[in-house]
């Protein structure tokens, strides 16, 4: 059949009796296949509450019951009769319908039979973090009373470490975390060494010790290499005999021999000088000699160390593991063990499984290839046909049901071995759906890509074809583009495959901010200028995602984040855990410091629970005004008394804990979450309750992203491994890394239900154990880089229009540099059609990038803070700097006076709001109030409103917030020298920061909005919110101009400083003030 064929034959009635598996590229519509067919059985007759589907995210399941219902509503407008009230009523009860991730559907099951599954009535389900820190627990009092001999482990003893017992626990715990909800498994180890002991290793160790020893005295005093190499001979048996022993004549096992021959190998350094001399030519034998100075018997007692410490090891975390699975309660479960439990529900119970079979006749599953060995199991369970099922037989020989299952997958897209999923399941299931003893099961191939335009699919295909078929368990067959194709387009749209060798956060900011001020891209049949929310930035790992969100923020570049974040590196969370212990602790000079670097906002890394930073004496100095916020909070606290209120009362200092980014409203909801959590715990007091907080560091933290976030105007940062499912019309991949296997924890579960556990040397790196068992090392290896290549490929095929890869020219030949290095296609400054090169020129105009001196000035300012200590200094607040105190309106002259809101929170507000527009100005300008503009500008009210909602009056109703910063951007959007200067200016920087150190003179802070003009001239605009205007216009612009302009003239001097302005470059600072709408120039 031909493609149109198999894809109408899917949705046809004629398959509902079949069970089918397609295997479809990416932007293959695999979704809307699933749709079109689940509305197609509704309309057949099939019951909505009969119907499964099975997705792996949560945002993914919201997406296909929204469409779901949107495709049945379709249908009702065209249907009538017996047809339509089919759709009517799957639309009334299609909440019926189960559209879930993998574990709540396991969930719901058990808890419809938690007697069958001998759970408790009440199940409920452990978060992650929950999980983690439960088996954490369970591990310390249990190495408390089964705590391990440190000496079996002496792997751990090598020149960079002390062997103590801490290290050994550590490494322990890690490794059990890894395992803990492993069961039914072997824990691969030699068992010829469960009799062994330590000290066998060390006899062997000592052994190989004095034979060296011998070799080098008698190859010495020998002459072995003689003449005017005696020296160097010499000087090398000194060097290496000095780190034996002094009395090597008896064993004593009090000795660490073990440890010496780890130190000992270090010795072959000193062959290299040998090497490269001309001893070759003097001693035609000197190979033979040399080689008596190479411990080689060492790597004997390397070996067996490593196969004594591998048992042990093994060992160990069996019996851990079992012991904690054992203790288990049954009130909760995690997510493994939910599907632990419905797997032996299924496996044991016919009953369970007539009644589950009866309950649900079609179950789908998308993305079939992220399944791990348990996933495909129960599902096949649920699906088999139970007349041919034998007890104790094998599920995977048994037939399926007519009809039962439905999965679509792509194994090029097989990402989470870390989760244990493997390629191979997938290729069995397969072969299963393609034997011809299975005359009910139908295997389909689809090879369209409506997603992608047509360039970039050449280039996916060129690339990774060669490199994936036939490879890792993959087959490859080419894509074909059905994407909109343009007849054609202007030389500033870009499209394609594009690389760039400039790594690094800055070089992507800078590429995402050139692109979007000047590039264009082809969408949805037009050209259209390119928003921030067609960029889909993608990074390897997580610990790569604050610092890129940082970088972000600083150049004003919109973004959301998606992807578990480590705790440690939340800055607003360490803010607030710092703060706490000030409130409980204000005593200690440590808890001191710590609250001070919050207020002088320093990087997360300079955040440290071990190590202080600032010289508290000094700081409190110098540094009174700060001070006292501290004060102002500790005083807030102290009007509780319970230590779960006095976290309460830190929120309502939200300058100390926020900083202006996209980020605010999860964050705060985080830490608000996060305190309902400690305060159902038990703790006793304040201290045990801030150990609660700082463990909470450790735990990773999931955030989810929408899956069509296009109404928001944002950079999506997310890592590779969530992009599955995403779509970008311009792909970002950052921070490529090199490619190596360093061992780790091995899992076989698909053929042998093995797991290998790994041998720590180091706190980064694995012995590699593999090499006593070379086949598993293979599978491991072709486990590893397989992954790694899919990754890559699953990145390019996110992309719509254009795909843009920044790597380094240091990296290793390696996966990826084979699809790099070999024609990735143009490199984004030097493109070579002319589809890009008006995007990219426009993108190199010769204006010095303020950005990069912000950054510039920014880190001179964190290097002169770090000199704090060292001299007094003072600090200069641009809003301070207003020509004496005050300057007040005359006796007797009028005055005009304004409802408006009271406190500076109205002044954030307005500001945030002016910077939200000025970002939007695209949409803004000309301001027409059109029915789209006014609903974009509710939009920002909104936002405005919600960022600083924690800092409003209580005396006002939030009506009364939004009305004024309605008019306010009104008055903004109407004027018309605004519109003019936005829409003339080279260059827009709104709330741009600002980092500058004097002398003994200090300031940072952000300028409104800075305007770079096409003659290169620049203008500062200042907004004002607390001006009291006059009726008398001349007084009133004298007295402005008296009161603020040092501010201005100081504005003026930073920013000619930071970009290096000479004196005959211009710049204009003006004040837009908001009372009369007046835009006033000085």
């Amino acid at each position: 059949m031909s493609e149109e064929q198999i894809r109408s034959y899917i949705i046809d009635k004629d398959s509902y009796d079949k069970n089918i598996l397609v295997e479809a590229g990416a932007g293959a519509g695999k979704t809307r296949l699933i749709i079109q067919r689940v509305i197609g059985q509704i309309g057949a007759g099939i019951p909505v509450e009969k119907i499964v589907l099975i997705t792996f995210t949560n945002a993914a399941a919201n997406e296909l019951y929204e469409r779901i219902q949107a495709g049945l509503t379709e249908n009702i407008a065209k249907c009538s009769g017996e047809e339509k009230k089919l759709y009517e009523n799957a639309v009334m009860n299609l909440q019926r319908m189960k559209i879930s991730t993998i574990h709540s559907f396991c969930l719901s099951m058990l808890s419809e039979q938690p007697f069958e599954a001998d759970l408790h009535l009440g199940l409920k389900l452990a978060e992650d973090g929950e999980t983690k820190q439960a088996q954490a627990g369970f591990f310390e009092r249990y190495y408390r009373t089964n705590g391990a001999n440190i000496e079996d482990f002496g792997f751990l003893n090598s020149n960079q470490y002390k062997l103590r017992d801490s290290r050994v626990k550590n490494f322990l715990m890690e490794t059990f975390l890894e395992c803990a909800e492993y069961r039914d498994v072997e824990f691969v180890r030699d068992k010829s060494y469960d009799s062994v002991t330590f000290d066998t290793i060390n006899k062997l160790a000592y052994k190989e010790m004095c034979n060296y020893r011998d070799s080098l005295v008698r190859a010495f005093y020998n002459g072995a290499l003689g003449g005017k190499y005696e020296d160097i001979a010499g000087f090398l048996v000194d060097d290496v005999t000095k780190k034996l022993p002094d009395d090597m004549k008896t064993y004593d096992p009090k000795y660490n021999y073990v440890k010496v021959c780890a130190n000992l190998k270090a010795c072959k350094k000193f062959l290299e000088p040998f090497n490269k001399t001309k001893i070759k030519k003097d001693h035609p034998k000197s190979n033979e000699n040399m080689a008596i100075f190479s411990p080689s018997g060492f790597d004997n007692v390397k070996k067996e160390n490593a196969l004594y410490a591998l048992n042990k090891t093994a060992t160990y975390i069996e019996q851990v593991v079992k012991a904690y699975q054992e203790s288990e309660d049954g009130e909760s479960v995690s997510n493994d063990g939910l599907l632990y439990h419905t797997h032996e529900l299924l496996k044991n119970s016919s009953e369970a499984r007539a009644f589950f079979k009866d309950k649900y006749s079609c179950i789908y599953i998308d993305e079939f290839q992220d399944t791990d060995v348990m996933q495909t199991e129960l599902l096949l369970y649920l699906c088999a046909d139970d007349s041919k099922l034998t007890a104790g037989g094998d599920i995977w020989q048994c037939p399926l049901r007519d009809g039962a299952l439905f999965a679509v997958g792509d194994p090029k897209q097989s990402i989470y071995g870390f989760r244990d999923a493997d390629i191979r399941l997938y290729n069995k299931m397969k072969s299963k759906f393609q034997n011809n003893n299975e005359k009910n099961c139908e295997f389909f191939s689809l090879d369209y890509n409506f997603r992608s335009d047509e360039q970039l699919i050449a280039w996916v295909n060129e690339k990774f074809q060669p490199e994936i078929n036939g490879k890792y368990g993959m087959t490859y067959s080419d894509m074909i583009s059905k994407a909109d194709k343009p007849a054609a387009v202007s030389d500033d749209v870009i499209r394609g495959a594009y690389f760039v060798k400039d790594p690094g956060a800055e070089s992507v900011a800078k590429i995402i901010s050139d692109l979007v001020n000047c590039g264009k891209i082809f969408d949805k049949g037009v050209e259209r200028p390119i928003k921030y929310s067609d960029f889909l930035l993608l990074l390897w790992n997580t610990t790569q995602m604050e610092f890129y969100s940082m970088v972000l923020t600083d150049r004003g570049i919109p973004y959301t984040m998606w992807g578990k974040r480590p705790q440690k590196n939340n800055l607003v969370l360490k803010r607030f855990i710092a703060l706490a212990e000030f409130v409980f602790e204000s005593y200690s000079p440590t808890a001191k410091e710590k609250a001070y670097s919050i207020l002088w906002r320093c990087r997360p890394d300079s955040i440290d629970f071990e190590d202080a930073e600032i010289d508290v004496d000094d700081y409190e100095q110098n540094c009174e005004s700060n001070d006292a916020t501290l004060v102002a909070v500790k005083a807030s606290a102290d009007t509780v008394n319970e230590p779960i209120a006095k976290l309460y009362k830190i929120l309502d200092f939200p300058e100390l804990l926020f900083d202006n980014t996209s980020n605010r409203e999860y964050e705060l909801s985080n830490l608000i979450y996060l305190i309902e959590k400690w305060e159902k715990q038990d703790f006793a007091g304040s201290g045990e309750l801030m150990d609660m907080m700082k463990n909470e560091l450790s735990v990773l933290k999931e955030k989810e992203l929408i899956l069509d976030s296009s109404e928001q105007n944002c950079v999506r940062l997310m890592n590779l491994h969530k992009a599955k499912g995403l779509e970008g019309n311009i792909v970002i991949m950052a921070e490529a890394k090199n490619h190596k296997f360093s061992g780790g924890k091995y899992t076989d579960l698909v053929a042998k239900r093995q797991v290998y556990v790994p041998l720590k040397t180091s706190d980064y790196s694995y012995m590699d154990y593999l090499t006593f068992y070379p086949n598993e090392r293979k599978q491991a290896e072709d486990k590893y880089f397989g992954e790694q290549l899919r990754l890559e490929y699953v990145a390019a095929t996110r992309a719509k229009q254009a795909f843009i890869f920044v790597y380094t020219f240091e990296r290793k030949k390696t996966v990826i540099d084979k699809l790099t290095m070999s024609k990735i296609g143009r490199e984004l400054p030097q493109i070579n059609n002319a589809t890009a090169q008006s995007a990219v020129q426009a993108a190199q105009i010769n204006v010095k990038d303020i950005f990069d001196e912000v950054n510039n000035s920014r880190n001179a300012f964190d290097e002169s803070v770090k000199k704090l200590s060292e001299k007094h200094v003072s600090k200069i607040t641009p809003s301070h700097l207003e020509d004496g105190k005050k300057v007040t309106i005359p006796s007797g002259v009028e005055k005009l006076s304004y409802k408006r809101p009271k406190g500076i929170d109205i002044g954030h507000m307005v500001h945030r709001a002016f910077e939200l527009a000025v970002n939007m100005r695209g949409k803004l300008f000309p301001y027409n109030e059109t029915p789209q503009q006014k609903e974009l500008i509710q939009k920002i009210v909104s936002r405005a409103y919600l960022d600083f909602e924690g800092e409003c009056s209580s005396q006002a109703s939030e009506s009364f917030y939004k009305d004024y910063i309605n008019y306010q951007l009104h008055s903004f959007l109407k004027d018309k020298d605004i519109e003019k200067l936005l829409k003339t200016a080279q260059a827009v920087y709104t709330e741009l920061p600002f980092y500058s150190m004097d002398g003994n003179e200090y300031s940072n802070g952000v300028m409104d909005l800075v305007l770079k003009m096409s003659d290169k001239s620049f203008i500062i605009i200042d907004y004002k919110t607390n001006i009291q205007e006059e009726a008398d216009r001349k007084l009133f612009e004298e007295r402005i101009l008296k009161t603020y302009r040092p501010q201005l003239d100081f504005y003026e001097k930073i920013l000619r400083k930071m970009l290096s302005l000479s004196e005959k470059t211009e710049v204009e600072c003006h004040i837009y003030f908001m009372n009369d709408d007046k835009y006033m120039k000085n």
